[in-house]
């Protein structure tokens, strides 16, 4: 399921605010994939964590309090433009689509999403991105 084996330690975050949706990603991505996963429901400490740790890749749902899922891609992509990017949505629209391509969303996913399709998105990102010889943490926004 994943191409990424368990000794390469990627570390994902996950941005949820549904448990049972929440809970899936982490049992897919981590159990599954033996990711390294930590799961938040509020995006603002999302953003704290972003800044001050590395991270692999970032899976969020678009509806989330205060700040939706494409408003923190749009806050990431500030200072860490490169950060692999995934977004989730039950609502998958034509603008919802549009907006995360402006913003330069990695992967979109829909939905109900299958396990495999999502072991797959973020272990191809993943290795795409340590391919690149991305490993080093984003900039600190603060400075």
């Amino acid at each position: 399921m994943c191409e990424i084996s368990r000794a390469d330690g990627a570390r994902v975050l996950v941005v949820e605010d549904d448990p049972s949706a929440a809970r899936f990603a982490e049992y897919v991505l981590g159990a599954l994939c033996g990711f390294a996963v930590t799961c938040t429901a509020d995006p603002e400490m999302a953003l704290g964590l972003l800044a001050g740790q590395p991270w692999d890749v970032v899976v969020a749902d678009v509806e989330l309090p205060r700040i939706s899922g494409l408003g923190l891609l749009a806050a990431v992509r500030e200072f860490a433009p490169d950060m692999p990017f995934v977004v989730m949505t039950a609502s998958l629209t034509a603008e919802r689509a549009a907006a995360a391509r402006l913003l330069r969303a990695d992967i979109l996913l829909e939905k109900p999403v299958a396990p495999r399709r999502l072991a797959g998105a973020v272990a191809g990102l993943v290795a795409a991105a340590r391919g690149r010889g991305d490993a080093a943490p984003p900039r600190n926004p603060a400075s």
